[in-house]
């Protein structure tokens, strides 16, 4: 009967050591960083329009004077 010595028996591997972060949550950083810098230009521009929006908006109220505010207000019909 053939004797198992250390040399014919088969080496055990090292387990690997465990990964401090996983590959999934790096990508998802990088999912949301980059969606991050897509989105902020857009988010900008987008509150840019706004405030321009509201101060022409505001200016076409005083353009029409006073009674102008409480017209657009109250939904008063354009005379003839």
């Amino acid at each position: 009967m053939p004797v198992a010595t250390a040399a014919s028996a088969p080496a055990q591997a090292a387990p690997y050591p465990k990964p401090l972060i996983r590959l999934r949550v790096v990508a998802l950083l990088a999912f949301l960083a980059g969606a991050a810098l897509w989105l902020k230009p857009r988010a900008v521009a987008a509150w840019q329009v706004h405030g321009m929006a509201s101060a022409l908006a505001d200016y076409g109220a005083c353009m029409v004077g006073p009674t102008g505010p409480s017209l657009l207000r109250n939904g008063a019909m354009a005379m003839p």
